[in-house]
C-alpha cells in the first residue's frame, strides 16, 4: 500500500511552458496575436500600441471569431488571429462571415 495521504494535495501545478506557449502568447496582450512579435509601448511608455509594426496587424472593429464569436480579432493583410481563443490562420479560417452570430 502507498503511504500517500489523499488530503495532501501537494504544491500547485505550474506548467513548464507558461511563458513560451503560442496560445498564451496570442492571448496575453504583450505579443501580436498574428505573428507573436512583442508589441512595443507607446510614446508615453504607459500602454502597448494597438498596431503591430512587424506584420501590420491591427484589431478589427465589428468582426467576430469563427470559433468563439468574440469581437477580439486582429488582422493583417493575409492572416488573422483571435485574441480571445487564440485561433489563427488565414482570414477566412478565423473571421466569421457577416450575419453569423
Amino acid at each position: 500500500m502507498s503511504e500517500h495521504d489523499p488530503d495532501d494535495a501537494g504544491p500547485p501545478h505550474r506548467p513548464q511552458n507558461r511563458q513560451t506557449s503560442a496560445s498564451k502568447l496570442r492571448r496575453g496582450g504583450r505579443h501580436c496575436p498574428v505573428c507573436l512579435e512583442p508589441l512595443p509601448k507607446n510614446a508615453g511608455r504607459t500602454r502597448r500600441v494597438r498596431y503591430c509594426p512587424a506584420c501590420g496587424a491591427h484589431p478589427s472593429q465589428g468582426k467576430h471569431c469563427l470559433r468563439c464569436g468574440a469581437e477580439a480579432v486582429w488582422e493583417s493583410r493575409q492572416r488573422a488571429a483571435c485574441r480571445s481563443c487564440a485561433l489563427h490562420g488565414s482570414k477566412r479560417e478565423v473571421i466569421a462571415p457577416p450575419g453569423t452570430p
